[in-house]
C-alpha cells in the first residue's frame, strides 16, 4: 500500500499531468511500485520504484555514474566490462554535467591502472 503522504507529493509534483509510457506519470510510478511490492520487495525497494522517474533522465544518469565512481574501486572489473562502462558514459555524456563526467573519467583511468598493474604481477 502506498502512503498518501508519497501520493500527494507526486500530485504536488504534477504527476497526473505528465505523460509517461502511454498514459499518466504516476500511473507509471504506482504500477512499478506495485509489481516491486508484489515480488515480495522490502518498503524502501518498492518507494525506490514509486520516485524511480520523478527526477528526469539527466539526474537518474548521474546518480548511476555516482553509484559506479563510488563502487568501481573496491570491484573487480574485467577491461570488457570498464570498457562498457566507458561507452555508455560516452553515449550520456551531454547529460552529465562536466564535474560528474570529469570525475567517472577520472575513475575509469585509475581503474584501467588497477587492472594493468594487476596483471603485472
Amino acid at each position: 500500500m502506498i502512503d498518501q503522504n508519497h501520493l500527494d507529493l507526486l500530485l504536488e509534483l504534477n504527476t497526473d499531468d505528465s505523460q509517461h509510457s502511454g498514459g499518466a506519470l504516476i500511473d507509471h510510478l504506482r504500477g512499478t511500485h506495485d509489481f516491486l511490492h508484489e515480488w515480495g520487495n522490502e518498503q524502501a525497494v518498492c518507494l525506490a520504484g514509486l520516485f524511480h522517474s520523478i527526477y528526469g533522465t539527466q539526474y537518474l544518469i548521474e546518480m548511476e555514474a555516482a553509484n559506479y565512481l563510488e563502487f568501481m574501486p573496491k570491484s573487480p572489473f574485467t577491461v570488457n566490462e570498464l570498457n562498457t562502462f566507458e561507452a555508455k558514459i560516452e553515449r550520456g555524456r551531454e547529460l552529465l554535467t562536466a564535474p560528474a563526467y570529469d570525475a567517472i573519467k577520472a575513475g575509469i583511468e585509475s581503474k584501467r591502472k588497477e587492472i594493468s598493474s594487476s596483471r603485472e604481477e
